[in-house]
């Protein structure tokens, strides 16, 4: 299936839709939703004195920008999903989160002067991290972080909506941008879990970085046709 998305992806990204030349560029705070399979399962084996009841549903919050030149994109995007903290013991909490940074390069297949659509791929990292630690009047204590940090390949499907009416007969134009996007990211398998001293930690768990996401960005950008 991955082989089958990848190779669909190159495809679009080959066809070209126009001769304009376009350049300009935007940036971005997102918000949204990501499913990490397995995850769940993972943070449990790794959990510290207790077997906290985590799920594979996060928040992402995070920024994105983006060059555009002709029909190309080439941006980046970092963001972090987030649960709320589980206590598993008498003032002790466990508190997971997945961190995420890619450099993206993208080509649109479909647009005109109020909206752009475009896949996407993309190369960088994404960490899972298990936070563990006491909680004493308010404030954290002993906390212990475990890690792992892993390559990861971005497809995606994006559109870009600008929400300001345009006049098509205008060369400068941009304002208040919507962006939609939805996609999967990959890695390999790997049981290279390190601590805050990024020391190795042995007899954990293999696991894959792999998510599903949906997000919803509200920026702003600037264009100019020539």
């Amino acid at each position: 299936m991955k082989k089958i998305i990848t190779f669909l992806l190159i495809i679009a990204m080959s066809i070209t839709i126009t001769d304009a030349q376009i350049k300009g560029g935007a940036a971005f705070f997102k918000t949204g939703y990501l499913y990490a399979p397995r995850s769940s399962n993972i943070f449990k084996k790794i959990a510290l004195g207790g077997t906290p009841h985590f799920n594979n549903n996060y928040l992402i919050m995070g920024v994105e920008a983006y060059y555009r030149t002709g029909n190309l994109i080439l941006g980046w995007d970092g963001y972090s999903g987030e649960q709320p903290d589980y206590s598993f013991a008498t003032n002790s909490y466990a508190e997971p989160f997945i961190g995420s940074t890619h450099i993206r390069l993208g080509r649109i297949v479909k647009e005109n002067k109020q909206y752009w659509v475009y896949p996407s791929i993309g190369m960088g990292a994404t960490g899972i991290v298990l936070a563990t630690y006491n909680k004493v009047n308010g404030k954290s204590l002993n906390t212990i972080n475990q890690i792992l940090l892993s390559p990861t390949l971005d497809i995606g499907i994006n559109e870009d909506i600008i929400v300001t009416k345009v006049n098509p007969n205008e060369k400068r134009y941009g304002g208040l941008i919507l962006g939609i996007r939805a996609g999967y990211r990959t890695s390999y398998s790997s049981n290279n879990w390190r601590n805050d001293d990024w020391v190795r930690l042995y007899n954990k768990p293999f696991y894959s970085n792999n998510c599903f996401y949906l997000s919803v960005s509200i920026g702003a950008g600037g264009f100019v046709s020539k």
